[in-house]
Formats: C-alpha cells, structure tokens, sequence
C-alpha cells in the first residue's frame, strides 16, 4: 500500500491519476540533480523558498504534485517561455511505479504531467541532467 505525504489535501492524488510508470523530464536548478529540484510549488512554498503562490484553494491538489514531461521537447520549450525558467536545465530519469501521474497538458497541448509521489519516494535519484 502506497503512503503518501501527510499534508497532501483529502484526494489526492485525484482518482483519474494513474501509475507513474515511464521516462520523464523534469526542469532542475543544478548540474546534479538535488532532493530540492523535487519539490512541489507547495513544499516550496511552505519552506520559505518560493513565495508567489501559483495555485488557488480549488486547485491545491496540483500545488503538491510534481510538474514534468513526457516529451523533452515540451520541457525544453517551458524553459525557454518563462523567464524565471530559462537558466534550469532539462533532467531526463524513469519512473517505474513510484506514485501517481495524470496529463495535466497546458493551453498548447503540452506533454505536462502533475505526479504524486509518495511519502519517502527516492526516484529523483534515477534523473540525470541533459542540457
């Protein structure tokens, strides 16, 4: 049975996210990957490292995933579009089950997926940075 964080908000992860299974790119800070570069908008937001609040009450349940891609294209293509992105790098790991993901695409069609990880998930480990 899968335990998830205790501050995640009652279901989530929502009952349409399925097995997170498959490689996945991520937007990282480093030339290494770090724990850090794992972390929801709302754990970085409860840490004192971000504070803009992207996410309203209705949609808190996306505040605590994971945002990352399917398509290194699409990633490649966010980081590009904001500017606060544009000095991240493209990580690239395999997910075999660790969690829950769903296709949250954005306006464009994008291969953006939110993924739930569960408590003391260590899959981060497994990203590598590409670009």
């Amino acid at each position: 049975m899968t335990t998830w964080p205790e501050w995640y908000p009652a279901d989530c992860p929502p009952k349409l996210a399925v097995m997170a299974k498959g490689s996945f790119f991520r937007l990282v800070d480093g030339e290494r990957v770090t724990e850090v570069d794992f972390l929801s908008n709302r754990e970085l937001v409860d840490q004192g490292i971000k504070t803009r609040v992207f996410w309203t009450e209705d949609k808190e349940y996306l505040a605590v995933a994971c945002s990352v891609y399917s398509a290194q294209q699409d990633a490649e293509q966010t980081r590009k579009s904001f500017g606060a992105l544009r000095k991240k790098r493209v990580a690239r790991g395999a997910v075999d089950g660790g969690g829950r993901i769903m296709n949250t695409p954005d306006k464009n069609g994008s291969s953006h997926h939110s993924w739930w990880r569960p408590a003391g998930d260590e899959v981060w480990k497994s990203f590598v940075v590409l670009s």
